[in-house]
């Protein structure tokens, strides 16, 4: 098409819906068609609102115009026969911008151009000529509530409750990298070499088990500190759970000798 082109309704459209199928549902489509014969040979030079009915299927997708130039405006789920109302959505419907403006919608425009800026709603992405990059993320917290009412020695790494303090759940960017952090007040002086950890553990998408890359520790004493890594090779557009773990050698009087406290846990992806 040769465009841009100018086309707006401001009075009801009408459209008579396709009776539901009788034994599967389906995804209708609602869209705006442009027509320019010297660019499509269509014969016409109008915009109009049209209606079309998918195909009936156990798993339906929106059928695809076969106009040369159209903009979705909305879908409609429609259940099999006498399995309820048909309803809209228009999530798919493309918002648009001109050259050099910020686009923003749920749905990724269509054609894009190198440099393009689009808001999808989770975060700012530019395109590269090849995918849609995030340029920033907003990092992710998790502070301690409270510390463990008491240590039982196991000689290895525990979860802290969710209710003390809750893990942290993320989806991977598309570089497949983060920072993790982890730190907090440690504290354990049962012993001159009586030990205390504060460390993360992966899940999900990614698996790490507590290592001292991942936390701080103090031994016969005390520690401020944050721990900060970059973790790469990660699945893009994977969910994963960070859950934040004590360790402790030998338990002393809870809170003087033995104790971890103010603990915070953050990751940060990278776009």
């Amino acid at each position: 098409m040769q465009g841009p082109y100018l086309f707006y309704n401001d009075a009801s459209v009408t459209r008579t819906l396709t009776a539901a199928n009788a034994t599967n549902p389906r995804v209708d489509l609602v869209y705006a068609r442009i027509r320019d014969t010297d660019a499509d040979a269509s014969g016409a030079r109008d915009g109009d609102i049209l209606y079309l009915a998918g195909t009936a299927a156990a798993s339906p997708v929106a059928p695809t115009p076969t106009d040369p130039s159209y903009i979705v405006l909305a879908t409609i789920s429609v259940p099999k026969s006498g399995s309820g109302s048909p309803s809209v959505s228009t999530a798919t419907r493309a918002y648009t911008a001109g050259a050099g403006g910020l686009t923003v919608g749920s749905v990724a425009p269509a054609a894009p151009y190198t440099g393009q800026l689009w808001d999808s709603g989770d975060g700012l992405r530019r395109w590269t000529g090849t995918e849609w990059r995030y340029l920033k993320y907003d990092p992710q917290v998790s502070k301690q509530i409270s510390a463990p009412g008491s240590f039982p020695v196991t000689a290895t790494f525990t979860d802290f409750l969710a209710g003390q303090w809750p893990p942290l759940t993320f989806t991977v960017p598309p570089s497949g990298m983060a920072w993790i952090s982890i730190g907090g007040a440690v504290h354990n002086q049962v012993t001159s070499t009586s030990t205390v950890w504060v460390v993360w553990r992966a899940s999900g998408g990614y698996t790490a088990a507590a290592n001292a890359e991942n936390g701080v520790a103090a031994a016969g004493g005390r520690t401020y500190a944050t721990r900060r890594v970059l973790v790469t090779g990660m699945t893009p557009g994977t969910s994963v759970t960070l859950t934040p773990q004590w360790y402790v050698s030998s338990v002393g009087t809870v809170g003087t000798q033995t104790f971890t406290t103010s603990g915070q846990m953050s990751v940060e992806p990278i776009a």
